[in-house]
């Protein structure tokens, strides 16, 4: 099965259409990210344990940080895959 070039092209737009609005969904979260943790860095709260635990405020914002950009661009991925696998 052969794929008219105009289609291809189109859902090829799609996927990085997918992939870029979920990078710049990344950005914004992580900038949100920054300004709570620059809050906190106000308040001097960096360096306060988590009730019940030894992780420190600091090192559970980069836990967030990292592992919510991780999951969004994974579902940017997923999300270009099926843009592209549509009919």
């Amino acid at each position: 099965m052969t794929l008219a070039y105009p289609e291809i092209v189109h859902r090829l737009l799609n996927s990085v259409g997918e992939i870029i609005a979920h990078c710049i969904i990344t950005i914004f979260f992580l900038a949100a990210m920054r300004v709570t943790e620059w809050v906190f860095a106000g308040l001097g709260m960096t360096d306060t344990l988590i009730p019940y635990t030894s992780i420190k405020i600091r090192d559970w914002m980069m836990l967030m940080e990292v592992g919510a950009a991780t999951i969004i661009n994974l579902v940017g991925l997923f999300e270009a895959v099926k843009a592209y696998s549509k009919r």
